[in-house]
């Protein structure tokens, strides 16, 4: 290959810049479509990640639910203990009363 004129060395130039102008643009393609799939992975990550947090709320929610279910009886149960305590307490304070007015009767005799 024998250069004839300046022309010619001006085509090899122009060339030689050409390839290196598609070097640059594919090797910036390849990392912008490196960006976007991790970009997207990050995206999917994320949206995994809150798919399994609202299965963890709605599992809570369901167990919630479940036990104030049985909140209502255990509050009753617990009034019914507290009441039956009570009347055993007054009950006891009435004998411990009978038996003192009684203890008082016989130390009278």
């Amino acid at each position: 290959m024998i250069l004839q004129t300046s022309k010619d060395l001006l085509f090899i130039v122009i060339a030689f810049c050409i390839l290196w102008i598609t070097v640059f643009f594919c090797w910036l393609l390849y990392y912008f479509i490196m960006t976007a799939k991790r970009m997207h992975d990050v995206v999917k990550s994320g949206k995994e990640k809150l798919d399994k947090i609202g299965e963890i709320l709605d599992l809570l929610k369901k167990k919630i639910e479940a036990g104030a279910s049985y909140v209502g009886a255990v509050i009753e149960a617990a009034t019914k203990v507290t009441d039956y305590l009570k009347s055993k307490k007054q009950e006891s304070k009435k004998t411990l009363k009978q038996r003192g007015k009684k203890i008082i009767a016989e130390i009278k005799k």
